[in-house]
């Protein structure tokens, strides 16, 4: 990778070999923190889980008392505000990114996120990624005392980026797999989860709600399998259904997102008809020009929809807003 230093490229292979070992999300977590540390130094690093419409935070870092839990306040409180957990929450795009590349030194000292957070905490730049980029924002941050992040150190970071997401949704997966065999045993299904084991390439749904999501998807055909360590995703217009393999291939794991907004529960929170189906229509991943061409609307008025929708929900993006809606 050009301008990387072929031992950080090393560093990184390495690296992105270790995570996909770990057994745990927390053992995860250490590894990712303590092998990213000898990528990228930095006064501190952190593991941050933020809520961006909850205004609640999670945070686990090097040095661990790094962050007091009142300043941990302070950031859920003021997040945001926060510029990089803002661009990712409203793209949804991980790359590695900085508060330099928002804010001038002077604006951002002059901002109640440096004068009530940052200034204790004796940090003048933030470079950070998503691991998982959505109504929760799970990253990891890096401060500094001075802006000196360069090209060569995201680079780096973007290339270790998609190891570790991968690692977290597999684990986060596995989790959730288990938590669901738990709640079979104990007679608890959900419709918008299945569960099916995988023997000798077939799939055989070990839930009622596995078997209706596989027959409402693929019939009586099987469906296919997702390759080891990656999802398969299969949509449709108002729904995507996500496959996953767990537990060495042996568990298929089955999520359904529903893209089409409940009506009920679109009046409830207080939007109208065309309000919801622009958000129907984010939800599906489309972009302010594709819902004006899709319902024969400006990009102005998709805005002006959007924006308002917000004031109604009280929230501040776009994922925050879908969330919302589709009551995830």
């Amino acid at each position: 990778m050009r301008g990387v230093a072929a031992t950080h490229l090393e560093l990184a292979f390495e690296l992105s070999r270790e995570l996909h070992e770990a057994r745990s999300a927390g053992e995860l977590v250490t590894l990712a923190l303590s092998g990213l540390g000898r990528l990228v130094p930095a006064d501190a690093i952190g593991w941050n889980e933020i809520d961006v419409a909850g205004g609640s935070s999670r945070f686990v870092g090097d040095p661990p008392d790094y962050m007091a839990p009142a300043l941990l306040a302070t950031l859920a409180r003021l997040v945001d505000r926060h510029p990089v957990v803002s661009y990712f929450a409203k793209t949804g795009d991980g790359s590695p990114v900085a508060i330099s590349d928002f804010l001038s030194a002077r604006d951002f000292r002059r901002s109640a996120l440096y004068g009530e957070l940052y200034r204790d905490l004796e940090t003048s730049d933030q470079l950070a990624f998503a691991v998982e980029a959505g109504g929760v924002v799970t990253g990891v941050a890096f401060s500094r005392g001075a802006r000196s992040f360069r090209a060569h150190e995201r680079a780096v970071l973007d290339l270790v980026r998609p190891h570790l997401a991968s690692a977290y949704a597999n684990l986060r997966a596995l989790e959730t797999a288990r938590q669901r065999l738990e709640a079979l045993e104990r007679g608890y299904e959900e419709a918008s989860h299945g569960l099916a084991f995988v023997r000798a390439g077939r799939v055989e749904p070990v839930s009622r709600s596995g078997a209706q999501l596989l027959r409402r998807w693929f019939g009586d055909e099987q469906p296919p399998l997702p390759s080891s360590g990656e999802p398969l995703v299969v949509e449709s217009p108002d729904a995507r259904l996500t496959l996953r393999l767990a537990d060495g291939g042996s568990l298929l794991l089955l999520d359904e997102t529903s893209f089409a907004p409940d009506p009920g529960r679109a009046q409830a929170l207080g939007l109208n008809a065309r309000e919801a189906e622009v958000l129907g229509l984010a939800a599906r991943g489309l972009r302010n020009a594709e819902i004006a061409r899709e319902l024969f609307i400006s990009v102005r008025t998709v805005g002006k929809h959007l924006e308002h929708a917000y004031g109604k929900l009280g929230v501040h993006s776009r994922a925050a807003a879908v969330s919302r809606l589709l009551g995830r």
